[in-house]
């Protein structure tokens, strides 16, 4: 991460701004509705621990899954 004219210091700082949107992240618990996940204050972000949590279910369930189109 040093850096370097490859692209690392970008692949830093979107990961130094990952493990911030996760130390925001909340789960919500009401007595009506379901719960309710985000970053919730002001100025929070929490579009890259959404991101993260979408591939970590696709990668979860997709092996079980037939394709829904073919690309060739």
């Amino acid at each position: 991460f040093a850096g370097g004219g490859d692209g690392s210091s970008t692949y830093h700082k979107t990961f130094l701004e990952l493990v911030e949107e996760l130390r925001n992240y909340e789960v919500r618990v009401e007595d009506e509705g379901p719960e309710r996940y985000g970053a919730f204050k002001a100025g929070q972000h929490d579009d890259l621990v959404t991101a993260l949590a979408l591939m970590l279910h696709e990668a979860e369930v997709a092996p079980y899954q037939r394709p829904i189109f073919k690309c060739f």
